[in-house]
């Protein structure tokens, strides 16, 4: 599972206006599902994120699926504004690890894309093997 992040995303809608910064979702959008499976699923997640869920054979063919559709989004021409790119944040999905701290996990990854120069994927569990991971103290609110 991956949350994608538009990069710069206010810059556009504040330099261009909002009717652009709505092209740029539906063009990226568009990018995105050429580079897709049939069966991964892409979901517009808040403003300018998108989560994808996607069966990758392993690690590898996540790795290459990921960085290819980076690629392409950073290859594409987007009208009046030339190269728009994302930030990544990928982790593996496992049946004993609850939804909501699987989209923590890719939130933490994505941000470590963003932190680390942006236009680029992050596995967590790469920082979490490197012990890059910023551990949260103090209480859990949940409203």
């Amino acid at each position: 599972m991956a949350l994608l992040d538009v990069d710069h995303f206010k810059n556009i809608n504040d330099n261009f206006g909002h009717l652009y910064g709505d092209e740029v979702l539906v063009l990226l959008a568009q990018t995105m599902q050429h580079k897709l499976r049939r069966n991964d699923m892409l979901f517009r997640y808040g403003g300018e994120e998108f989560v994808l869920v996607a069966e990758c054979g392993d690690e590898h063919g996540a790795r290459e699926m990921f960085e290819r559709l980076r690629s392409a989004v950073e290859q594409r021409n987007f009208p009046q504004l030339g190269t728009v790119t994302v930030s990544i944040g990928v982790t593996r999905i496992s049946p004993k690890i609850m939804p909501v701290t699987l989209l923590e996990y890719a939130d933490q990854a994505l941000y470590h894309s963003k932190d680390s120069g942006r236009n680029q994927v992050t596995f967590y569990g790469d920082m979490e093997s490197s012990g890059g991971l910023k551990v949260a103290g103090g209480e859990v609110e949940l409203f």
